[in-house]
């Protein structure tokens, strides 16, 4: 690591690499704007308090800093301008793939989405709990991918890529599996059907970065082990589902809880959401 190497070795090292990352956090800010012009954030953020807008926003600088611990934990270079030079490279690719995913999970899973028009003009916290849930799975896989490939650029690429396909084709999965139409459920600014999508794509960004981190000596091993965890998640998500609605939630049926009622019911979404992140850490423990 290199913290633990830096500070063995002279005690301003943990500055230098601190004062990166936090360079890093305001760059990945810089590229938010430079890719979203039409979005003013100091407007979202302060004048209007926009919770929808700073829910996707805290998601987003969450998962520049899981993908940056992917860079922070792999091994250090023992030149230290040559590992803050590293570090910093790295870190820049982390902010562009970060965006580059949220482009995709916004195209391919979220297509029948307006994004902006329902962070920003609807104010739809619902989405803004499933774009925080999208920018943390994605931090959680270029996590795996950095720590583990870090000397192999295009490997870290490669894993990257594919991980991210798999998140899509899984969420779809979800919005498949669950009783109720997801997207109209949004659409219709239900902040609880979000922040349980949410958790579900969060709790797949931890099952596909265990995969990505076993230890494995080819490419075929180490896509072999994130299919296999991929599949997990896919027999995982309904038993959670049912383990919520009838062991967390016994007198309530959780579809009517966050679908079938007048104010839907945040805290049984939020239940929900623990039991998929919590399964999946669980599952990555046991195996």
């Amino acid at each position: 690591m290199k913290l633990a190497i830096s500070i063995e070795t002279y005690t301003y090292y943990p500055l230098l690499y601190l004062a990166v990352c936090i360079l890093l956090i305001i760059l990945s800010r810089f590229v938010y704007k430079i890719l979203h012009p039409a979005i003013d954030l100091d407007h979202e953020m302060v004048e209007k308090d926009n919770f929808a807008f700073n829910l996707s926003q805290v998601g987003y600088y969450i998962g520049i800093v899981i993908a940056m611990g992917g860079i922070m934990t792999s091994e250090a270079h023992p030149d230290l301008l040559k590992d803050i030079l590293y570090t910093f490279v790295y870190g820049i690719a982390a902010i562009l793939l970060m965006n580059i995913s949220s482009f995709l999970n916004d195209k391919l899973l979220l297509f029948k989405f307006n994004i902006k028009k329902e962070l920003v003009e609807d104010q739809n916290s619902g989405m803004g709990a499933l774009e925080a849930g999208s920018y943390i799975a994605t931090g959680l896989i270029l996590y795996g991918a950095l720590q583990l490939e870090a000397d192999y650029p295009m490997a870290a690429l490669g894993y990257w890529f594919i991980a991210e396909l798999a998140l899509i084709v899984t969420g779809h999965f979800y919005t498949w599996m669950v009783p109720y139409n997801v997207h109209k459920e949004i659409e219709e600014d239900n902040i609880a059907v979000g922040v349980s999508f949410g958790g579900m794509i969060v709790a797949l960004g931890v099952l596909i970065e265990h995969g990505i981190a076993l230890e494995h000596s080819t490419w075929l091993d180490g896509l072999s082990y994130m299919g296999l965890n991929v599949i997990a998640g896919i027999i995982l998500l309904p038993l959670l589902r049912f383990v919520t609605d009838k062991v967390l939630l016994p007198k309530r049926k959780l579809v009517d809880e966050i679908v079938h009622q007048e104010e839907p019911n945040i805290g049984a979404a939020l239940v929900e959401a623990f039991s998929y992140v919590a399964g999946a850490i669980i599952f990555t423990w046991c195996f």
